[in-house]
């Protein structure tokens, strides 16, 4: 299986998130909707699934529980149905800075869910990514698929998305069924984007929320949902 590499350089930006409990999706987006800065649909609302990776001791997993500043997630990203991953797949390597987020990506050939994942990255060991994150030593431990939906505001500085209908799970090197998933329907993530020089103005945004600003992440709450942390 070879892979069509291409390697971006990260970006950084604000990345702040909502837990939302005890309304519907409609309601939400009408709230995103009457905003101030007057966002609008900036693309179909579409399936996001990732498989996440990590080592052995789930080093990742736990920089991110502990509060860590500086923390990476690996995963690998496609859009549409879930349990196929022919459909134009990435390799991300998702960067975290405090509020600050940013991404490396790689593209890679489509696979098949139920063949053997323990060489996945084999194909990429002369590459930049595989050294610089140590892809040898990364596993996958869990799938997850959610709905997205993705607005814009009209000066085109922020975006919003809302992300509902979560699922987990479990998944490893080979002999996958699937079988052990965990649904979330009940929580709704919405996240504010934006590149640093319009964090001034974001209040005008957050201001018409009625939500907290929270710590929240997809690959923390899948982990502790199937594997009982």
């Amino acid at each position: 299986m070879k892979y069509k590499v291409k390697h971006s350089q990260p970006l950084y930006r604000f990345e702040r998130k909502f837990l939302v409990t005890g309304l519907n999706t409609d309601e939400i987006e009408a709230l995103v909707n009457i905003n101030s800065l007057m966002f609008n649909y900036s693309y179909q609302r579409r399936t996001i699934n990732n498989i996440y990776f990590d080592d052995f001791n789930f080093s990742n997993y736990h920089a991110n529980v502990e509060g860590a500043t500086d923390r990476i997630k690996i995963r690998i990203r496609w859009y549409g149905e879930p349990f196929d991953a022919h459909q134009n797949p990435k390799l991300e390597i998702k960067i975290k800075k405090g509020l600050l987020g940013s991404k490396e990506t790689l593209k890679l050939k489509g696979f098949n869910l139920n063949e053997d994942l323990s060489d996945l990255f084999r194909p990429l060991e002369n590459s930049y990514i595989y050294k610089r994150y140590s892809l040898d030593s990364v596993s996958p431990v869990l799938l997850n698929s959610y709905s997205r939906s993705y607005y814009i505001s009209n000066d085109k500085s922020y975006r919003i998305t809302i992300d509902d209908c979560q699922s987990y799970f479990k998944i490893g090197k080979r002999d996958n069924s699937f079988l052990h998933k965990v649904d979330d329907r009940h929580s709704k993530i919405l996240e504010i984007k934006y590149n640093d020089e319009f964090d001034d103005n974001v209040n005008y945004i957050t201001n018409n929320l009625p939500f907290r600003m929270t710590k929240n992440s997809k690959y923390v709450n899948g982990i502790d949902s199937i594997y009982s942390y």
